[in-house]
Protein backbone atom coordinates (compact mmCIF):
# COMPACT_ATOMS: atom_id res chain seq x y z
CA UNK A 1 0.00 0.00 0.00
CA UNK A 2 2.95 2.67 0.99
CA UNK A 3 4.69 1.83 -2.40
CA UNK A 4 1.50 2.35 -4.29
CA UNK A 5 1.13 5.83 -3.04
CA UNK A 6 4.74 6.92 -3.60
CA UNK A 7 4.30 5.77 -7.09
CA UNK A 8 1.39 8.30 -7.21
CA UNK A 9 2.70 10.60 -5.58
CA UNK A 10 6.04 10.54 -8.20
CA UNK A 11 3.76 10.05 -11.27
CA UNK A 12 1.81 13.16 -9.33
CA UNK A 13 5.16 15.29 -9.57
CA UNK A 14 6.49 14.32 -12.58
CA UNK A 15 2.85 15.31 -14.30
CA UNK A 16 3.05 18.52 -12.74
CA UNK A 17 6.87 19.10 -13.94
CA UNK A 18 5.10 18.14 -17.84
CA UNK A 19 2.61 20.24 -17.62
CA UNK A 20 5.10 23.22 -16.65
CA UNK A 21 7.36 22.54 -18.83
CA UNK A 22 4.31 22.90 -22.29
CA UNK A 23 2.83 26.23 -20.58
CA UNK A 24 6.34 27.70 -20.39
CA UNK A 25 7.19 26.41 -23.56
CA UNK A 26 3.63 27.55 -25.29
CA UNK A 27 4.37 31.15 -23.12
CA UNK A 28 7.62 31.62 -24.80
CA UNK A 29 7.00 30.81 -27.98
CA UNK A 30 4.56 33.04 -28.09
CA UNK A 31 6.24 36.21 -26.83
CA UNK A 32 9.28 34.86 -29.32
CA UNK A 33 6.68 35.21 -32.22
CA UNK A 34 5.47 38.66 -31.18
CA UNK A 35 8.80 40.04 -30.71
CA UNK A 36 9.36 38.54 -34.48
CA UNK A 37 6.05 40.52 -35.77
CA UNK A 38 7.38 43.78 -34.09
CA UNK A 39 10.71 43.40 -35.86
CA UNK A 40 9.19 43.08 -39.14
CA UNK A 41 5.93 44.56 -38.82
CA UNK A 42 6.44 47.00 -35.78
CA UNK A 43 5.50 50.82 -36.30
CA UNK A 44 7.00 53.24 -33.75
CA UNK A 45 5.71 55.80 -32.15
CA UNK A 46 5.58 57.84 -28.65
CA UNK A 47 3.62 56.95 -25.55
CA UNK A 48 3.26 58.21 -22.58
CA UNK A 49 4.23 56.30 -18.60
CA UNK A 50 0.42 56.70 -17.40
CA UNK A 51 1.31 54.40 -14.05
CA UNK A 52 4.19 52.70 -12.25
CA UNK A 53 3.41 50.21 -9.76
CA UNK A 54 5.74 47.94 -7.40
CA UNK A 55 3.99 44.88 -6.17
CA UNK A 56 4.64 43.17 -3.20
CA UNK A 57 5.02 39.28 -4.36
CA UNK A 58 5.90 37.62 -1.39
CA UNK A 59 7.95 39.09 2.11
CA UNK A 60 11.25 39.87 0.26
CA UNK A 61 10.24 39.65 -3.27
CA UNK A 62 8.84 42.56 -5.17
CA UNK A 63 8.11 42.86 -9.08
CA UNK A 64 7.52 46.50 -10.72
CA UNK A 65 5.28 47.22 -13.71
CA UNK A 66 5.17 50.46 -15.61
CA UNK A 67 1.75 51.35 -17.90
CA UNK A 68 2.11 53.04 -20.96
CA UNK A 69 -0.42 54.80 -23.41
CA UNK A 70 -0.55 55.72 -27.07
CA UNK A 71 -2.61 55.96 -29.74
CA UNK A 72 -2.35 54.45 -32.89
CA UNK A 73 -2.17 56.04 -36.57
CA UNK A 74 -5.74 54.71 -37.12
CA UNK A 75 -6.30 56.73 -34.17
CA UNK A 76 -7.27 53.97 -31.07
CA UNK A 77 -5.89 54.52 -27.60
CA UNK A 78 -3.89 51.43 -26.22
CA UNK A 79 -2.69 51.10 -22.62
CA UNK A 80 0.03 48.12 -22.33
CA UNK A 81 1.67 47.29 -18.88
CA UNK A 82 5.18 45.77 -18.69
CA UNK A 83 7.22 44.10 -16.31
CA UNK A 84 10.41 45.60 -15.79
CA UNK A 85 13.51 45.10 -13.89
CA UNK A 86 14.02 46.67 -10.38
CA UNK A 87 17.23 48.42 -12.01
CA UNK A 88 14.75 50.04 -14.61
CA UNK A 89 12.03 50.86 -12.47
CA UNK A 90 13.40 54.16 -11.60
CA UNK A 91 13.86 55.05 -15.55
CA UNK A 92 9.85 55.43 -15.61
CA UNK A 93 7.88 58.67 -14.85
CA UNK A 94 4.41 59.11 -14.94
CA UNK A 95 4.08 61.42 -17.60
CA UNK A 96 7.23 61.02 -19.06
CA UNK A 97 7.16 59.93 -22.81
CA UNK A 98 8.65 56.66 -24.00
CA UNK A 99 9.61 55.58 -28.12
CA UNK A 100 7.42 52.54 -28.47
CA UNK A 101 7.18 49.93 -31.62
CA UNK A 102 3.25 48.10 -32.09
CA UNK A 103 1.71 45.85 -34.34
CA UNK A 104 -0.61 47.74 -36.19
CA UNK A 105 -2.98 44.58 -36.82
CA UNK A 106 -2.81 44.11 -33.51
CA UNK A 107 -1.50 47.22 -30.84
CA UNK A 108 -2.47 44.71 -28.01
CA UNK A 109 0.95 43.82 -28.93
CA UNK A 110 3.94 46.28 -28.14
CA UNK A 111 7.70 46.63 -26.42
CA UNK A 112 9.91 49.68 -25.96
CA UNK A 113 12.02 50.38 -28.80
CA UNK A 114 14.90 49.80 -26.48
CA UNK A 115 13.96 45.92 -25.95
CA UNK A 116 12.73 46.37 -29.53
CA UNK A 117 16.39 47.30 -30.41
CA UNK A 118 18.17 45.17 -28.10
CA UNK A 119 16.78 42.26 -29.93
CA UNK A 120 17.25 43.63 -33.22
CA UNK A 121 21.24 44.19 -33.00
CA UNK A 122 22.21 41.10 -30.40
CA UNK A 123 23.57 38.85 -32.23
CA UNK A 124 22.50 35.10 -32.75
CA UNK A 125 24.53 33.21 -29.68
Amino acid sequence: MNGLIILLVIAVFFAAIWFGIRTLKRTMTAAAESMSSLLREGVETTAHVVATEKRRMSRRQFEYFVTYAFRTREGSDCNKELRVSATHFDDFNEGQPIEIVYLPRDPSISATREMVNKVRYTPPG
